[in-house]
């Protein structure tokens, strides 16, 4: 099991990252931590996510994607997209009551 993964020429410890699971829409689905067990292989973390028989390789085709990022990339980078979709369906449910 690794313990470090090269994300941008960088060495990281597996425990300072995490997939993202991007949908087809350019937009973010899903985020959990890496473990050692899945280090840097996109398709065993895919198969974590989409657990049902060849869902993961439908989803893929379809167009979906994962990326291994550092912690500090998904701080920066993919929370201020789950916030701005947070604020957008709290907005939208606001002008339909």
């Amino acid at each position: 099991m690794a313990s470090h993964v090269t994300i941008d020429g960088r060495n990281v410890p597996v425990r300072d990252t995490s997939w993202v699971v991007w949908g087809p829409d350019g937009q973010p689905y899903g985020m959990w931590d890496n473990e050692p067990r899945i280090a840097d292989d996109p398709a065993r973390a895919a198969r974590l996510f989409w657990t049902e028989p060849g869902q993961a390789l439908r989803k893929l085709n379809e167009g979906w994607r994962l990326q291994l990022m550092t912690s500090d990339q998904c701080r920066t980078e993919v929370l201020p997209l789950y916030r701005a979709a947070f604020e957008a369906a709290v907005k939208r449910r606001k002008n339909r009551a």
